[in-house]
């Protein structure tokens, strides 16, 4: 064999062995992002519960909390509330918002210095409401209002560059949560 070549191949699987060896040292026993992930989907359920009903006007009111439990800053694409029916084919799904960027919206006044963020820090907690019109009725015999099911899909980011700025897209979850508001009834008419 050439000299040349074996010196040349010697030199690169030196420096290999040394970049992997530095890795290990600088990295001791830290998670790959790999690990981490499969973590995530493993506990990335958010919290979700009932907290209260309000009666307006001319419409109903029913307020959640959503917890966001995983250190990554959150996206909630949509959110649904239906009510649990007794009756196939007869379900009727109700769109959720946010209450805080409803407020801020309704109090924005165009000054630079206000600040709102759609996403959910790690670990922050926000309230979410979905609106129910009192033009409709709900039979007793086919809807259970007290048994609610939540439906959502949620977006994971690993950084937050500003207040609506996401980047580093970690993964993607749908899921759903059953409440059963047995405790706390409330009546729609």
């Amino acid at each position: 064999m050439n000299k040349k070549f074996i010196k040349t191949s010697f030199g690169i699987l030196t420096s290999v062995f040394f970049i992997v060896l530095a890795f290990k040292v600088i990295l001791k026993d830290k998670v790959l992002l790999i690990q981490s992930t499969d973590y995530l989907f493993e506990n990335a359920r958010p919290t979700i519960e009932y907290k209260d009903f309000e009666e307006k006007e001319d419409l109903y009111k029913i307020i959640i909390s959503i917890k966001n439990n995983t250190e990554y800053y959150t996206s909630i694409n949509e959110i649904f509330l239906q009510f649990e029916c007794k009756m196939p084919n007869s379900s009727l799904y109700f769109r959720g918002y946010d209450l805080e960027e409803r407020k801020f919206f309704e109090n924005y006044s165009g000054k630079s210095d206000e600040d709102f963020s759609p996403y959910l820090a790690p670990y922050e907690e926000r309230k979410y409401a979905f609106e129910i019109s009192k033009g409709l009725t709900f039979d007793e015999d086919v809807f259970d209002t007290n048994k609610m099911n939540i439906s959502y899909n949620i977006n994971y980011y690993k950084y937050r560059f500003s207040s609506n700025t996401l980047f580093g897209g970690v993964m993607s979850h749908g899921g759903g949560e059953h409440i059963d508001n047995q405790n706390k009834p409330f009546i729609i008419e």
